[in-house]
């Protein structure tokens, strides 16, 4: 007789390996961090899952091997992603579950105060992805096709953290240079500074296909750097406008013309470089060799098959970016946007009767070249938002690109000063010996004093000092920086052959900017005129700023610190 046991069933169990691994992330308050694993798992059979846990606590929803968090707080937090698949055998009518887990190395969140970070996102137009942080805390960051290359068509930049005020220094390419080696005319060149507030999506076209540079908030083009016209057989290209000049005229071609401030339509024209294209309804297409116009806004047809204007934002939450057929881009940031892609009308150049000699792109391109001849140079434009600090037609030899610098904060207006002179009078000789006299006037200041001038009234009119004595009184008049209502000064530092010194008057001299200050000594026998020679260094700080009391009054015939009328015969 013999005995079977039951059958048994041996599950294997796969295998976990966690391939990359989370990074530590620098974020700033409220601001979303990214923390992301990949996985390959043994036996393709089974799907890998995930969880997430920070400071050790698991974290609800975080299914998934990309994980976002944002904190309220400042201070350091502990990130780990954990990878598993859960496997569920029978044997003998029971159902068994064993877990295979793998846990990720630590990654720390640090959470600080906000910097001055601009994401830049590239798209491809099949909805392909990428994404740069620069901190303009640690300097400069220059947008070109080292950047995002040629695969990018589209480049959409955001101030992350803060609100920014940026200078951006935008070239334009050149031309081409053509196969006679005639060179192409040079990129319109600019500096502009463009307040930039935080989580609004500006889009940068051009500096991927090196042609005219072109900026927009959301959907409205705010800035335009133009391309220089291609070199011809027998001469070069014409140089493209900076930001609001117009493109140089070839050869036998006519350049960009210039748009006036805010003054671009909704509809325009492609250049006659373009062979076939879609038209939008009012939207036309020049013929070789003129060039056409740019339009304010882009009109992107699934956005605007939505209803929504074309310099409307695409939404009033925030959202990700959708490629031209309404494709999102999930791996891109939720922001406010406004740009639609698809339809911008940036070609804009005009095409060369024979193959060389293009014109420039721009916001009205140039021409194209006949006869042999260099194209001519794109358009710039501004719509008058940014600052226009710079601008120049022609100047880049070098690729389309914008440099992204932070404005330089204001430095506070001083409000407080240092005055000093010397007479280099020798010294004072002692009672019945006077003093040497010497006419060299050394006279320093600082801060708040934008200018200091010694005075000495002519007699007559002779001024009574507080002892009594007729004195030809020497004063300083000190011009500040601003308009203030009062200021105050203290004596640093006087004469030790003159002891006593002390202030005697501070008199608006009219407008709140010009300041009499007076100095006066006790009673020393044979004591010279000009007792202010005495004091040597004194400080003045100034009040409130506006207009002092009784502006103007530039004669006082009482001051509380004299006993005696005074009047110094003061200039007008």
């Amino acid at each position: 007789m013999s005995i079977n046991s039951n059958d048994l069933i041996l599950t294997v169990l796969p295998s976990i390996v966690i391939t990359s691994q989370p990074q530590d992330v620098r974020a700033a308050v409220d601001i979303n961090a990214e923390f992301t694993i990949t996985a390959t798992i043994s036996d393709s059979r089974y799907s890998i899952q995930y969880y997430w846990t920070v400071d050790d606590v698991i974290q609800s929803n975080s299914n998934n091997n990309v994980f976002l968090i944002s904190s309220a707080d400042e201070g350091e937090k502990t990130i780990r992603g954990y990878t598993f698949v859960d496997i569920t055998s029978r044997n003998e009518g029971q159902d068994t579950t064993s877990r295979v887990i793998q846990a990720s190395d630590p990654a720390t969140l640090n959470i600080g105060p906000p910097r001055s970070i601009v994401r830049f996102e590239g798209f491809t137009p099949t909805g392909g992805y990428k994404s740069i942080d620069a901190n303009l805390d640690d300097g400069d960051f220059t947008l070109d096709d080292t950047m995002f290359d040629s695969t990018y068509n589209i480049v959409t930049y955001y101030a992350r953290e803060k609100d920014l005020d940026l200078t951006l220094y935008m070239d334009g390419a050149p031309g081409l240079t053509s196969s006679a080696n005639r060179t192409g005319g040079e990129g319109g060149k600019s500096a502009i500074i463009l307040a930039h507030k935080q989580n609004i999506e500006h889009t940068v076209l051009g500096t991927t296909n090196n042609s005219g540079v072109f900026v927009y908030r959301g959907s409205n083009l705010l800035l335009v750097a133009g391309q220089g016209g291609q070199g011809g057989s027998n001469s070069a290209g014409a140089a493209g406008g900076g930001v609001n000049i117009a493109g140089a005229d070839g050869s036998n071609s006519s350049g960009g013309r210039l748009i006036s401030s805010g003054q671009l339509e909704l509809n325009g024209s492609f250049g006659s470089i373009v062979s076939t294209v879609n038209l939008q309804s009012n939207d036309t297409l020049e013929t070789t060799p003129s060039g056409g116009k740019t339009i304010s806004c882009t009109k992107g047809n699934y956005w605007t098959s939505l209803g929504i204007s074309p310099c409307a934002d695409n939404s009033t939450d925030r959202i990700k970016f959708r490629i031209n057929d309404g494709t999102e881009v999930s791996l891109s940031d939720d922001i406010i946007r406004g740009f639609k892609p698809g339809y911008t009308v940036t070609s804009t150049e005009g095409r060369g009767v024979s193959a060389e000699g293009k014109g420039g792109r721009g916001a009205t391109g140039g021409a194209g070249g006949t006869s042999g001849f260099g194209g001519a140079g794109g358009s710039g434009y501004t719509d008058g938002t940014a600052k226009v600090v710079t601008t120049q037609l022609g100047g880049n030899t070098g690729k389309a690109k914008i440099k992204f610098s932070l404005v330089p904060a204001v430095p506070p207006t001083p409000t407080s000063g240092i005055f000093t002179h010397d007479f280099d009078y020798g010294a004072f000789l002692g009672p019945g010996q006077g003093v040497r006299v010497a006419s060299t006037t050394y006279i320093n200041f600082n801060g708040a004093i934008a200018a200091a001038q010694i005075v000495a009234p002519a007699l007559p009119p002779s001024g009574i000092d507080r002892f009594g004595n007729s004195r030809n009184n020497y004063f300083v008049i000190i011009t500040m920086n601003d308009l203030y209502s009062s200021i105050t000064v203290e004596l640093l530092q006087a004469a030790p052959e003159a002891p006593g010194v002390e202030l005697t008057k501070i008199e608006n001299m009219g407008g709140g900017r010009r300041w009499g200050v007076w100095f006066n000594l006790p009673p020393i026998e044979n004591l010279p005129v000009g007792q202010s020679f005495f004091a040597y260094k004194w400080s003045v700080t100034a009040g409130p700023l506006g207009f002092p009391p009784n502006p103007g009054r530039a004669y006082p015939t009482n001051n509380g610190n004299f006993g005696n009328t005074q009047n110094f015969g003061l200039p007008g």
